[in-house]
């Protein structure tokens, strides 16, 4: 079920020349809250994020399912005003969150980095919440981290303004999005 939320159909050739995009999503051992989505706002711009839900099992997994609709109708709604979606969705997950730790449940949050493409002209905004920063890989060379600012993770502080950067992409660039499951994945002698 938790799979089956999760888009299937990525935007590439030979449909699109623009952009390819592509997303894997491996559980480990239980479901969890990690997520992607992408979705394209018009003919040219393309939104995208990647998040991650504190803790495992079927909390995790049905606040990732609000989690995602929270954050695609914000998106849908303010487009690369990234810095409005994000304090928007701060404020839904926020005050999801709490409802569930007052029904018993644990403190949940959000790690979220999100941003819209203009295919175009290859100008992307983005904004990070507390997420792991993604690499850019641009033409052949080194990977380069994108840069460290941002916020902390959505649900974890009110009314945040969230900062949105600019990066000008260019054809050949590849964007690498992950969640810290590949940064925390142990063989199974340490597991």
């Amino acid at each position: 079920i938790q799979m089956g939320l999760l888009p299937r159909h990525f935007p590439g050739p030979p449909e699109r020349r623009d952009v390819d995009v592509y997303a894997l999503i491996e559980p480990a051992r239980t479901i969890g809250g990690d997520l992607y989505d992408f979705l394209l706002l018009d003919s040219k711009r393309l939104c995208f994020a990647i998040a991650d839900v504190s803790g495992e099992g079927v909390p995790a997994a049905l606040f990732m399912a609000m989690t995602k609709e929270v954050l695609r109708s914000a998106t849908m709604w303010h487009g690369d005003k990234l810095d409005q979606a994000l304090v928007e969705a701060n404020a839904k997950i926020s005050a999801a969150a709490n409802d569930m730790l007052a029904q018993g449940a644990n403190m949940m949050f959000v790690t979220v980095f999100a941003g819209v493409i203009d295919l175009a002209t290859g100008m992307m905004v983005y904004a990070n919440a507390g997420h792991d920063s993604p690499f850019l890989l641009h033409g052949g060379t080194e990977a380069v981290r994108l840069g460290q600012a941002g916020g902390p993770p959505l649900g974890t502080v009110d009314d945040f303004p969230y900062p949105v950067e600019k990066l000008q992409l260019s054809t050949g660039d590849m964007l690498l999005l992950y969640t810290d499951g590949v940064t925390e994945a142990q063989d199974r002698i340490h597991s």
